[in-house]
């Protein structure tokens, strides 16, 4: 029965928005308390209920950028999805929650759970994920490299006048800010 109710539920879900807005690094998410306004009257219409077993806890100290403490956890945690007879059907994820008093567990807590929600029942989204936003990591050296050379044989393709390629062949090396302005302007061709 558990999974014919959770079908039920995922009809009724809708699109959960990420309306709040982290003040430290200004991104937009979807709170956990989102996910369980939206989840708690379509689980209490389908007598789905949900039971939490905490598998494994790490905790650390760390300093944050001003220097004060904080403490980080790790945790993975069983989400069980109950139905009224008794069926059920688990998920298990990992969430992690840092905090300078007692709240880092909390908040590890909330986003296992919240992604537990988000996953089993495939909330959609109502705009653009925060993906887009990630960060930019450095190549490293050998990465750079196969840029480089990704870069100049994209670049060769495009190029039809011998002269110009000719010019191409000859440059010995391509640097990342280069291979990142020559693929927007490839993408312009």
């Amino acid at each position: 029965m558990i999974h014919s109710k959770i079908i039920e539920c995922m009809r009724e879900i809708g699109a959960i928005g990420k309306n709040k807005t982290n003040q430290q690094q200004g991104y937009k998410y979807r709170g956990i308390e989102d996910f369980m306004n939206a989840c708690h009257p379509i689980f209490a219409k389908h007598g789905v209920y949900v039971q939490t077993k905490i598998v494994n806890v790490s905790r650390e100290d760390r300093v944050s950028n001003k220097g004060s403490a904080l403490i980080y956890t790790m945790m993975t945690a069983q989400f069980t999805f109950i139905a009224e007879d008794g069926s059920s059907a688990t998920t298990e994820v990992v969430g992690e929650g840092m905090d300078s008093g007692d709240k880092s567990s909390n908040k590890a807590l909330s986003a296992a759970f919240k992604y537990a929600l988000a996953q089993l029942m495939i909330v959609p989204y109502a705009m653009i994920d925060s993906e887009i936003e990630s960060p930019i990591v450095a190549a490293k050296s050998d990465d750079l490299q196969n840029l480089r050379v990704k870069y100049g044989q994209m670049l060769m393709a495009k190029v039809s006048d011998p002269q110009e390629r000719y010019k191409l062949e000859a440059r010995e090396s391509w640097d990342a800010a280069k291979y990142e302005s020559g693929i927007k302007y490839l993408s312009t061709l």
